[in-house]
């Protein structure tokens, strides 16, 4: 009862009432707290996970061409955009490839997935399996860009 009171608002409908739950807006000294949590977690992630994560980027540098790191564009807080940072697990013209496997798309609606997609690389296959290609977003975190408790923003494309 308390979320309906505070971040509920009233959506009429044709014949059911429903309430659309407005996101938790943290402001003062909550946000100052969360943020110095979301800070520190990360800061101690990345300094103990590092010889791991060197071992990721060599691991896809020598993969194939391109960038260790993928930037993809997302909707952050306030509609603004920023650069989510990944492990490219994926060739490096995939974005462009992405057009001529439309039509094989496995997921309904707007969102690109396909099981077996030809754009992975072989490392790229285990670090989307285990989520170690998102490990990057720890340094969207420290810039504050993004919690490490979620929700993870969709890619800009998806969003629109």
């Amino acid at each position: 009862m308390e979320i309906l009171v505070h971040r509920a608002e009233f959506v009429p409908a044709a014949s059911v009432p429903l309430f659309e739950l407005r996101p938790p807006v943290f402001d003062g000294f909550d946000y100052a707290v969360k943020r110095t949590f979301d800070f520190v977690v990360s800061l101690l992630l990345l300094l103990v996970l590092s010889p791991f994560l060197v071992l990721i980027a060599v691991a896809v540098a020598v993969s194939s061409r391109g960038p260790v790191l993928y930037r993809s564009m997302r909707p952050g807080i306030g509609g603004e955009s920023f650069a989510c940072l990944k492990f490219r697990t994926m060739r490096s013209d995939a974005d462009q490839i992405q057009a001529d496997l439309e039509s094989l798309n496995e997921a309904s609606g707007p969102l690109f997935k396909m099981r077996e997609d030809p754009r992975l690389t072989g490392p790229g296959r285990f670090l989307r399996r285990y989520s170690i290609d998102e490990l990057p977003q720890l340094l969207n975190v420290l810039a504050g860009q993004m919690s490490p408790g979620g929700p993870r923003p969709l890619p800009q494309r998806d969003f629109d």
